[in-house]
Formats: C-alpha cells, sequence, structure tokens
C-alpha cells in the first residue's frame, strides 16, 4: 500500500506544474494506528469550510481546495479526530495514522457508566440458542463453492507472466493485476440439526492435476464450523472466538451506532472491536433484529497482526433471511483470505497472491440452486473457472509441477506408466553397507488399472551386497475395495523396525527403517541394522466409509549381527524365523482420504483415529518352537481448542506366551536433538523391551495465551508448547529363556515420564523445549535434561 501511496504522490507532483498556483491539493492514506488495516469512509475536510471528501475502501483519499484554510481535519466514528496544518496552494502528500476512540461512542449514546450496547449484547447472547436455525429440526440443503487463484501484478512476477504469454487471464480488462485459476470445488450437502452433513455430491478441479490432494487438504481448513452463534469459528483448525461467544466481552469492545427501518422490523447497528490484536478476534459489525435479537448480518475481519501464519485479509461475511417459521437463516456466508508463501517466489523475492474465496450457500427447501454468476464470490462464472483450468493443465510448466507434487504428497513421482519410488528408498548411509544407492520402480494406473507390481534392487558400496524386493498388488472385482497382495524383501532392516506402527505409515513420505533422510539428510552413517529375508501376504477390506481391515500373513528369517545379537548363555546364534498372523482393524470418525492407485493416503481430520490390532504366530529358535499372541489398541487425535490444541496419541498391548527380545513392544528411544513428537526424547536406543505396556504422548500447543500480553514479546507471535510422555509396563522372565537381553536393554521397573515447555512458532516453523526426564534418573548412561529444536508447520 505504502508503494501505491508513493507512486501516486509522485504522479501528482508531476503534474502539479499545471494545477493553479492557488490551489491546494492533498492526496494521502488513512490507517489504522493498531494494525496498520485501511481506514474506509473517513470524513476529511478543511476547518471552517464546506469543502470535504471520504477515504475509499483502501483508505485512499483525493481532496481539492482554492480557498486560504490551512486546517484538515480527519474525523471517523470510534476513532479519535485528528488536525493537520496544510500550506494553502501547495501539493501534499499526507500518511494518517488514526487511533481507535474506546470511549466516544459511549459518550455519544450512553449514560454515565451505562453501555447500551453490552445490553444488547447480552440479550442476544440469551437468545442466541433459540435464534440459532441449526437447533431446529429443520433439514438443510447446502451447497459450498470454494476457488482458488493465483493473481498479482504481472509486471513483478515472471510466474504470472508465463501464464500471461500462453492463456488470455481471466479479467482481460484489468492489464496490470491478472489471475489464474488453480482449484474449484463445488459441493452439494445435506444436514439435519446440528448433525455432521452428508455430502450428496461433490466435483472438483485441480490445476495441475496432481494438485488435488494438496488443495482438498488446503480448503479442507475451511469447512470448518462458520456458525456465529457458536462461541468460536472453526477454520483451518483455529478457533476464532465470535462476537456472540459467552466470554466475547473479554475479548471484544462494542458500540451501539444506530437503529435501522428494515423491510422486516427495526433493526440494531453495531460495530465491534478486539480488546487485543494478537487475539484470534474480529474487527467488524453486526446487525441485529430488535424484536428476536437474532442476528441478520455480520461483517467480520481479523486484524492483520492476529497472531495467525500463512494467512491474511481473512475476512467472513454472513447475510440471513427471515423464512416463513421466523427463523433467521444464514442464507450466504462467504471466506476470503490471501495466503502468503514463497514456493513460487521470483527473483525479487515477490511472491504471486494465493487468493482463496468461499461460499456457503443455505435453504431449508430441497433444490437449493445458485442464481450469481460469480461462483464461490469471485467475479467469474463457473464455466469461465473450468474452461481456464483445462487450458493450464496442458501448459508445461504446471506438468512439471504435478510432477513435483506427485512425489511430495505420495513418495513417488511419474515416468509415463513406472512410477519411480518410494523416493525415501533411493540412498542411505549405514556402518555396513556405506553408500547404498537403489532404484525403486512400481507400475501405475496407466499400465493397469486394478493391478499393481513393484519392488527395488540396492547396492551397498562397502559390502558390495545386492539387495532386493518384489511386491504385487490387485484389487479384486468387489463393490467395497479389497486388496490382495504379497512380496518378497531380501535386505537389511533397522533392528527395532516395527511392522505394526500405523500412524508412522499413514505419513506416505516416513518409512520407519533407516532412509535416506534419516541418514544422508541427518549426516549421520547407522550401526543400527541387521539382515533378513521377508514373505508376506496381505488381504484389505473395506466395510464402510470408516473402518477397514486388513489380515497379514508373515513369514520373517532374522539374521544375528552386532547390533542385534542372538545370544543365550554365552553361546552365539546366527538365525530366528518368526511366522505370524495378524489382524488390524481402522476405524475413523467422516476423515477424507485419497487413492493413489491402490494405495490410501489419509487427510487427517479433528477426530480420533483408532486401530485394534491382535496377532498369533510362532517363533522357530534353537531348535524350539515358540508359541505366542499380542492383543493392542492405538488412538491417536489432535483436538483444538478455543485456546490452542492438544494432540495425543495412545498406546497399549501385552502379549501371552514368550518372545525373544526384539520382537517384544521396544518403545522409540533418541540421542538426537530433534524432538520427537510420537518417541520419547531422553529414552536410549532399545533400552526397554516390554510384554505388556501403557505408552502415551501428549503435547499442547497454546496460541499466545500468555506472550499474546507481553509488550514486544508479542510482536514475535510466538506460542507457548508443552509436552508429557509416559510409559508404564512390564516384562516377564520368562522371555529371557529364549535369549538373552542385550547389555543395555532392561525391563521397566517404575513408570517412566518425561516433561517439555518451551517456545512454538519462532519464524512460523521452528520450535524449542526444555525437556526433563523424570524417572530412572540415576542411570548414568542416560540423559536426564536436553533442549530439543523441532520443525512444525501450523496456521
Amino acid at each position: 500500500m505504502k508503494v501505491r501511496l508513493n507512486l501516486v504522490i509522485l504522479l501528482f507532483l508531476l503534474i502539479s506544474g499545471f494545477v493553479k498556483s492557488e490551489e491546494t491539493l492533498v492526496i494521502g492514506n488513512v490507517r489504522n494506528k493498531a494494525d496498520k488495516s485501511p481506514i474506509q469512509s473517513v470524513n476529511i475536510y478543511f476547518k471552517d469550510s464546506n469543502i470535504g471528501t471520504v477515504s475509499d475502501e483502501d483508505g485512499f483519499y483525493v481532496i481539492k481546495h482554492t480557498g486560504q484554510e490551512s486546517t484538515l481535519v480527519f474525523s471517523c466514528m470510534g476513532y479519535k479526530t485528528r488536525e493537520f496544518k496544510i500550506k494553502p496552494g501547495e501539493t501534499t502528500g499526507l500518511y494518517v495514522e488514526m487511533r481507535e476512540d474506546m470511549n466516544l461512542l459511549q459518550e455519544l449514546f450512553v449514560m454515565p457508566g451505562k453501555n447500551p450496547a453490552l445490553d444488547l449484547m447480552e440479550r442476544v447472547r440469551k437468545a442466541k440458542y433459540k435464534n440459532d436455525v441449526y437447533n431446529a429440526p429443520f433439514s438443510f440443503y447446502i451447497e459450498n463453492q470454494q476457488v482458488i487463484l493465483l493473481s498479482g501484478e504481472k509486471s513483478k512476477h515472471r510466474t504470472l507472466r508465463y501464464f500471461d504469454s500462453h492463456l488470455q487471464d481471466l479479467d482481460s480488462a484489468r492489464e496490470a493485476r491478472i489471475s489464474f485459476p488453480l482449484y474449484l470445488s463445488d459441493e452439494q450437502l445435506i444436514k439435519t440439526g446440528n448433525a455432521t452433513p452428508k455430502t450428496i455430491q461433490k466435483t472438483s478441479k485441480a490445476s495441475p492435476e496432481k494438485f488435488d490432494l494438496m488443495f482438498e487438504q488446503l480448503t479442507g481448513g475451511l469447512a470448518g464450523d462458520l456458525n456465529f452463534y457458536h462461541n468460536t469459528v472453526i477454520l483451518f483448525g483455529k478457533h476464532f472466538i465470535s462476537p456472540l461467544a459467552n466470554a466475547s466481552g473479554a475479548y471484544y469492545r462494542f458500540f451501539l451506532i444506530d437503529s435501522i427501518n428494515a423491510g422486516t422490523g427495526k433493526q440494531y447497528y453495531l460495530r465491534y472491536r478486539s480488546r487485543n490484536n494478537k487475539n484470534l478476534a474480529f474487527n467488524g459489525e453486526l446487525w441485529i433484529d430488535s424484536a428476536t435479537c437474532a442476528m441478520t448480518k455480520i461483517v467480520a475481519e481479523l486484524p492483520r497482526s492476529a497472531n495467525l501464519n500463512y494467512i491474511e485479509n481473512l475476512k467472513l461475511s454472513g447475510d440471513y433471511q427471515q423464512d416463513d417459521n421466523g427463523f433467521w437463516v444464514p442464507e450466504n456466508t462467504t471466506v476470503s483470505l490471501n495466503m502468503t508463501y514463497q514456493l513460487l517466489a521470483d527473483s525479487a523475492n515477490l511472491s504471486p497472491e494465493i487468493y482463496i474465496e468461499k461460499r456457503e450457500l443455505v435453504s431449508i427447501h430441497e433444490g437449493l440452486t445458485d442464481t450469481d454468476a460469480d461462483f464461490a464470490g469471485s467475479s467469474y462464472t463457473k464455466e469461465e473457472l473450468e474452461i481456464k483450468l483445462a487450458e493450464m493443465n496442458d501448459l508445461p510448466l504446471m506438468k512439471t509441477a504435478g510432477w513435483i507434487a506427485d512425489g511430495v504428497l505420495t513418495g513417488y513421482v511419474q515416468a509415463g506408466k513406472i512410477d519411480i519410488g518410494k523416493l525415501y528408498q533411493l540412498a542411505r548411509l549405514s556402518d555396513i553397507e556405506g553408500f547404498r544407492f537403489s532404484i525403486p520402480l512400481r507400475t501405475n494406473e496407466h499400465l493397469w488399472k486394478n493391478i499393481e507390481v513393484g519392488g527395488y534392487w540396492g547396492f551397498g558400496l562397502r559390502d558390495k551386497k545386492h539387495k532386493y524386493a518384489v511386491f504385487a498388488s490387485c484389487r479384486l472385482p468387489f463393490r467395497k475395495k479389497t486388496v490382495i497382495s504379497g512380496g518378497y524383501t531380501d535386505d537389511l532392516r533397522r533392528t527395532n523396525y516395527d511392522y505394526y506402527d500405523f500412524l508412522l505409515r499413514e505419513n506416505p513420505l516416513l518409512s520407519g527403517d533407516e532412509d535416506i533422510s534419516n541418514t544422508l539428510f541427518s549426516l549421520r552413517s547407522s550401526d543400527r541394522i541387521n539382515p533378513r529375508k521377508e514373505w508376506h501376504f496381505s488381504l484389505t477390506h473395506d466395510w464402510n466409509n470408516d473402518i477397514e481391515s486388513k489380515l497379514i500373513f508373515r513369514q520373517h528369517q532374522y539374521f544375528g549381527n552386532d547390533a542385534l545379537p542372538f545370544i543365550k548363555d554365552d553361546v552365539t546364534f546366527s538365525t530366528m524365523t518368526h511366522h505370524s498372523a495378524a489382524l488390524i482393524t481402522r476405524f475413523s470418525f467422516d476423515e477424507k482420504s485419497f487413492e493413489d492407485h491402490l494405495t490410501r493416503i489419509y487427510i487427517r481430520g479433528n477426530r480420533p483415529v483408532i486401530y485394534f490390532h491382535t496377532e498369533a504366530g510362532k517363533v522357530n529358535f534353537n531348535q524350539s518352537e515358540y508359541p505366542y499372541g499380542k492383543i493392542g489398541a492405538t488412538i491417536n487425535h489432535r483436538y483444538r481448542f478455543d485456546i490452542g490444541e492438544w494432540d495425543y496419541s495412545i498406546y497399549a498391548g501385552a502379549t501371552i506366551g514368550k518372545l525373544p527380545y526384539n520382537l517384544l513392544y521396544i518403545p522409540q528411544g533418541s540421542k538426537s536433538f530433534y524432538f520427537n513428537r510420537y518417541g520419547y526424547n531422553l529414552i536410549n536406543y532399545m533400552e526397554f523391551a516390554l510384554d505388556k505396556y501403557v505408552s502415551m504422548h501428549h503435547e499442547w500447543m497454546f496460541n499466545g495465551i500468555l506472550l499474546n500480553h507481553i509488550p514486544l514479546i508479542r510482536l514475535l507471535n510466538l506460542r507457548e508448547l508443552v509436552s508429557f510422555k509416559f510409559l508404564y509396563g512390564g516384562t516377564a522372565d520368562i522371555h529371557k529363556e529364549i535369549l538373552d537381553f542385550r547389555d543395555k536393554t532392561g525391563t521397566l521397573k517404575y513408570p517412566y515420564m518425561e516433561v517439555g515447555i518451551g517456545l512454538t512458532n519462532i519464524l512460523r516453523i521452528f520450535s524449542v523445549q526444555s525437556v526433563w526426564r523424570l524417572s530412572d534418573t540415576n542411570n548414568p548412561d542416560v540423559r536426564n535434561w536436553s533442549i530439543l529444536a523441532g520443525v512444525r508447520f501450523n496456521f
């Protein structure tokens, strides 16, 4: 905005020679002193004259005068009036910041000590349950329209100039600023009362097409709770305090501006302001029906300085229409925002804007249709957007971007009818193999729609040995997704590799094994791998959209080495054979997912994910056979609340029968200085082996509940972070009858706990915690305290 202001001032200065010498010309911009946001409708006039103007929606103004008055006045309801001395007969540029006057409106409308806006809002809060139409037993027909645009000034962005040279932009009338669509979706839903909406139909298109999953995750953040009658409005997993919240008085100042005679009767017009611009609370306007105390319209804008990442210019609005039953229905709700990023930055470090708009249309009458030509509140029709998306998908740049997106989102990159990946298998570094490179490949849907064949070949430069794996999967012709698969592996794996770490395997970029990321990229060589040969066969079936099961048969042959010794009574053994059958069932709740050929990628939501696991098998070792059974459960949930979020996972399990120590539950430890959210940061590698256990990981992140109120510190947008980890379990002595435990592997005598406290959102992505180990602190080989860092991306 300041750049634009300077250009406008320069333009007027250049033409000032053509202005009569006695004419006074003032141009400039008016902004809020607190958050630098533009102020619209500021009255600007020369004192003791009838010459005046008002600022536009961007805060800009121009005023001319031929008189000798020299005092320019800036006045706006809710702000302190300011006066400036101007030299008559000259052209002047004037940037003005106005400070909110919290007492002015009270003095205008209130008897001493009394604010009618507060009394009115108290009545609105008392009536909000009755006025919330979603509490009525109606069926609501909803249409959600969403669009993502790439826009900006063509002269500043190389990326936009590329598109402009190949395509005609959406709005050719605006030559300086151009827009190109990246994504659109149109979803029809039905809901009854406050129940979860059910999707009837949904269409979506993206450019590049492979970005569909990424944009689905991004716009999924807009599928939150947009009901202002609730205490919070939920967007991108963040809770924004509603002006109608029960505790709104602690977050907002309210001002009664006027009463209006509308077609439905008398309405009150109010303005509200956030008490602290760092809080997730809005500035805006509110209209209230005098008879029912129901909302008829609301406009909300988040202060630019709020403690929120990557989002700017967040604006919401809601228009309510009274139906035949007397309820005010949120007929049209819109959300718009800009996202900041550097992915497509130009050499001048300027990025095109990602602009997101959403429109939610609601009706209690079936057959809802959108008669507006502007899709999702944008300036374009749905047909215009679809045509432009199809054209963009044919551009070489977008095809390249889709190829990169495939690797980022799925771990594979497409090469015709073959995919390369998983990418983390390309290379690794270990003490046994030295530098090891691999060629991982699989077929994709362009070769066979329902069949997938793949594997990898690897070679270590130090041990000079070949490693390989092959697998095949086939989707069976059933109505519900059913996939049968099998494979063989001859390779080295991490000694404590967990074949049933379900939550880890939901991330397509993590292996749970030694790979390129935790060896080469971490500048370390692994000494914790051992050879093994594996057969596996599995059958996966979807019972419904929320429940799926997997039956797995495995045969493993483990080979002992220094990292995983097989020793009993000072006698060393070379191999161990393990046969198992496991049934795993996964439960989710209205979770979204994406099908990557025969592989499913989950989009994490706000509801719990639960796994149940049963396993039976036998171990053949030293000419003896040891049958066993296992049972376990896992729950993972990210619960978001008004002032932050709570991320937790709980594991519990038990073993029946005898097992060698390497097949017991071994909690993941670490000696690094990187904070592991789902492991134990101060437990050593293979420190414990348990046959029954309860494991918990908790993390609380707050939205600056304390730091937002500390001068200077509040400018950094830091957030408080607290973690707590707990482990309790035991190990029967019968397991030592098979194998001697490693020297540094023992049992847990007391509950293990570690607690951390720190800061997150450092430079938007980093976190630092001070972590203490609270139990078994007398062990000289463990760390009792450490400073740990991490990387996380949060809005």
